[in-house]
């Protein structure tokens, strides 16, 4: 994943954002959050399994939505020694104010997203989504396993097409 890291800057033409940035650190906990949910639910004890909504009705969804609040602060204190991710989020400048483009890469886990807004952003958002998921690549392990590395691959390359 490091060279994955270094291919984002050197051939996708992405500049890093401050880890310590507010933007980057909102992202982090929301996926860290995601992560635990993931990869390691035992650790929210029963906060780990939130039951469905069970109306559309404005207290029900209010109430689902207290409940979604409660396990991400459970997640967010999970300690870090317990479960931590290794985030980087990159963008892309442009010249038009409404054009943007993020990508996050996770070491830890090999996560690769992204998102734009504005023609051009989501057409180069992409093409590099396929560039960095080719580069990443993957086993033939991988393959036969049909792991989430291998899936990943393959939605970004039957969407992307």
């Amino acid at each position: 994943m490091e060279d994955v890291l270094a291919f984002a800057v050197n051939e996708c033409g992405l500049a890093e954002l401050d880890r310590d940035s507010v933007e980057v650190r909102e992202e982090y906990e929301q996926l860290r959050a995601s992560f635990i949910l993931q990869y390691k639910p035992e650790l929210l004890g029963e906060q780990a399994k939130l039951p469905s909504l069970e109306s559309e009705e404005p207290e029900a969804v209010i109430e689902h939505l207290e409940k979604c609040k409660k396990q991400f602060q459970h997640a967010m204190a999970v300690p870090k020694e317990l479960f931590d991710i290794d985030m980087h989020k990159y963008i892309k400048k442009y010249s038009n104010i409404n054009e943007n483009l993020d990508v996050v890469i996770e070491t830890k886990y090999g996560y690769i997203g992204g998102g734009a807004s504005g023609d051009k952003a989501v057409k180069d958002l992409n093409e590099m989504m396929k560039r960095l998921h080719k580069y990443y690549g993957v086993k033939q392990e991988d393959i036969d396993n049909k792991t989430e590395r291998y899936k990943n691959l393959i939605r970004t390359l039957c969407v992307i097409c």
